[in-house]
């Protein structure tokens, strides 16, 4: 987290950066010592250049100590100017940059005191009535703009459509936090999360008075020590004729924050999450057979069900609450929730209440079984009314003034009678409105076998024995009876087929009383069994490597670790495994990009085929490392001659001051310049990689980026 202080009755900012036993036995054993994890870095750096002038854009006031490099911000300040007067413009660009790890960003500005300074001096007191600590009105007067710039301080003409906030500083310190870079947009990254390495430029200016863009053309140049504020004007123009004596001593103190957070695994973040509240569903219910439970509810899209109890987590708002299709039954919403729409508080609760009354009345069939195998199991008969199938002794629900035939399955062995509110012959029953009337079918035993089929899984993905369809064929008349595995099933005796459904990724072994074909005969007054195994078909995975070392790159085969599903596997070996899905991954080595080919797609997923076969390739190509040259030029003693004066080299080759070259891994790469009379190199700092001095040698590792500063020091002559 950037924090910067914006301190009273003078413009300051301040920022602080935040983010076993022995014995006569052979032994043997192995240790693996030293494996170890290292969490990755999100920090972000920040720069500083800055700028006070009057309104044709000479320079008024200065301190040391506003401007610097990209470093952590303790003990910097962004302004540090007294005696503002109306008229007077700032000018600032923020430099940001994120190391080693992509981050989304925001930027807060929020005020914290307003002093009036006592006491007040006479021409502020004759205005000026409010004398509170924080009752000042300097926060009113002093306007800003913030615009992405191009690092050289200036506001351009095609950056003018890049403002993002143009109000008093309170004005900004009441608007929402800002997004520089988030998962919906940003004035820095629309969409994308800042890049790790790559500098960013806020421009950043403010007036004592009235602020107007006067935006200057365009020079293309970024910041190249000569084109800033002072020497093409800022691009604001301050009229501080407005201004009176009552901000006179007055201040403001402000928090300026800027925050980022890592964007890997956190891909939906928000600057500005939306704020929640929840809402509880209430379902009343009158009459019918259905509890409260046995309602659905939606909310807005109808997409995702919910019931009576619930308590739903939302968006802070109005919401539009539904049911689903419910004939049987009137509806109508409580007070709570009028026509279904309710106001979700933010951090709170609200309630909504459905209200449903029965339309039918209910028709309830009980089951009465005498004697032979299903003389407990009444449910085992079919039954139905009007063709709509329900349970022995559970009430249903049917439209009232409607004649519905009471109808069964004829289960052989087994004849019926029916009595109560039907007649003998299933015709007809007939239900009120509210009311409820009743029949019993009773069903008489016969002589016959049973039959019943088990069904045996192995392998393959977890599975419910129940959820393979299982038949059963008469031979003599064709039948086929769908029987549930492990139930005993009655049959008429005679000769039958066992079979299943179509699973052609397992094998099938059919037995116990089945023969091989599933022949089997149920006997009369007894009992048959029959067994299907099914397991689940194999084929082969091979997962081989290629390591592309095409930029000086020096790293095997033997230096990735494969895996499948997680278990460490050997690059190159074929595997008999079960057919389905499975993850290929690897522990990658620094600076090397990662793909598949082959059969598997980018994420790593590969299916293997029942009797197949399925091939990757994991390809790793070696990425070139960078090496970043910056000129310091030391003029304290006299010269005049900028960075952009002096020739570096890497290889022989040109490396302007502040940009990267490219290079081959794993190789020596010079860093030489050309001499420029009058400069003495008084040495190369930065990374360990740097050499100590020009000529000398620096070896990087793949895809490894360093900077190196090369210090030349005037010490007389041509400059």
């Amino acid at each position: 987290m950037k924090k910067i202080l914006l301190s009273l009755s003078i413009l300051a900012f301040v920022g602080v950066v935040v983010v076993g036993a022995t014995g006569a036995w052979f032994t043997n054993t192995e240790t693996s010592t030293g494996n170890t994890f290292t969490a990755g870095i999100i920090d972000l750096k920040v720069g500083n250049e800055s700028y006070i002038t009057d309104s044709e854009g000479n320079l008024v006031l200065s301190t040391t100590g506003t401007s610097w490099g990209p470093s952590d911000l303790l003990g910097k300040y962004f302004f540090n100017f007294t005696d503002l007067k109306p008229g007077d413009v700032g000018e600032d660009t923020i430099s940001l940059n994120v190391q080693n790890n992509p981050a989304w960003a925001c930027l807060d500005l929020t005020v914290t005191e307003t002093p009036e300074n006592n006491p007040q001096t006479e021409p502020e007191a004759l205005v000026d009535f409010t004398v509170g600590d924080n009752q000042g009105e300097l926060q009113n007067e002093l306007n800003f703009v913030f615009w992405k710039d191009d690092g050289d301080n200036v506001l351009e003409k095609d950056e003018e459509d890049s403002v993002f906030w143009k109000n008093s500083i309170q004005g900004i310190s009441d608007s929402p936090t800002l997004a520089l870079a988030d998962s919906l947009g940003g004035v820095l990254e629309n969409g994308s999360p800042l890049n790790p390495g790559e500098t960013y430029y806020i421009g950043k200016a403010w007036c004592q008075g009235d602020l107007a863009l006067i935006p200057v053309d365009q020079d293309f140049q970024g910041n190249i020590g000569t084109n800033g504020p002072l020497d093409r004007g800022t691009g604001i123009a301050c009229n501080g004729a407005s201004i009176g004596n009552a901000s006179q001593t007055d201040g403001v103190v402000a928090d300026v924050t800027f925050s980022v957070e890592q964007s890997r695994h956190n891909e939906k973040f928000l600057c500005n999450p939306p704020q929640e509240g929840t809402l509880t569903l209430i379902k009343e219910v009158y009459g019918g057979i259905l509890a409260a439970g046995d309602f659905e509810l939606f909310i807005d899209d109808g997409t995702t069900s919910f019931s009576d109890g619930d308590v739903v987590t939302l968006p802070a708002g109005v919401h539009n609450v539904t049911e689903g299709n419910y004939s049987d039954y009137d509806q109508k919403y409580g007070v709570d929730c009028p026509n279904g729409q309710v106001t979700v508080p933010a951090n709170g609760n609200a309630t909504c209440t459905v209200i449903n009354t029965s339309t039918k009345g209910t028709i309830t069939i009980t089951k009465n079984v005498v004697g032979g195998l299903y003389e407990n199991n009444p449910d085992f008969f079919n039954l139905a009314v009007g063709g709509e199938p329900v349970l022995s002794g559970v009430p249903e629900a049917f439209p009232a003034g409607v004649n519905y035939p009471v109808t069964e399955d004829i289960v052989s062995g087994y004849t019926a009678s029916y009595s109560g509110d039907c007649d003998n012959n299933g015709n007809t029953i007939t239900v009120t409105a509210g009311g409820s009337a009743s029949c019993t079918i009773t069903n008489t035993y016969t002589t016959e076998g049973t039959l019943k089929v088990t069904k045996i899984v192995s392998g393959g993905p977890a599975v419910n024995e129940d959820d393979f369809n299982l038949y059963v064929t008469s031979v003599s008349s064709a039948i086929v009876t769908p029987v549930d595995n492990g139930m005993n099933v009655i049959f008429q005796a005679g000769d039958y087929v066992v079979s299943e459904g179509d699973y052609s990724n397992y094998t099938t072994v059919i037995g116990g009383d089945c023969d091989a074909s599933g022949n089997v005969t149920v006997p009369a007054n007894g009992a048959a069994s029959c067994t299907i195994t099914n397991t689940w078909k194999t084929g082969t995975l091979t997962v081989n490597k290629d390591v592309v070392n095409d930029n000086g790159g020096n790293e095997t085969i033997s230096s990735f670790n494969l895996f499948i599903d997680g278990v460490a596997k050997t690059f190159g070996t074929t595997y008999t495994v079960e057919a389905g899905n499975y993850v290929v991954s690897e522990t990658g080595v620094s600076g090397y990009d990662g793909s598949y080919s082959g059969d598997c797609d980018q994420n790593g997923n590969v299916t293997v085929p029942a009797d197949g076969n399925a091939v990757c390739t994991i390809i790793n190509d070696d990425i070139k490392p960078n090496i970043t040259l910056i000129k310091n030029v030391d003029n304290t003693t006299g010269g005049s001659l900028g960075p952009q004066d002096f020739v570096m080299k890497i290889n022989g080759i040109t490396v302007p001051s502040g940009n990267s070259k490219s290079v081959n891994s794993n190789f020596a790469n010079v860093i030489t310049e050309i001499a420029v009379p009058g400069y003495t190199s008084t040495g190369i700092t930065g990374d360990l990689e740097c050499p100590a001095a020009l000529g000398g040698t620096a070896t990087l590792d793949e895809g490894q980026a360093i900077t190196c500063t090369i210090t030349n020091t005037y010490t007389g002559g041509p400059s």
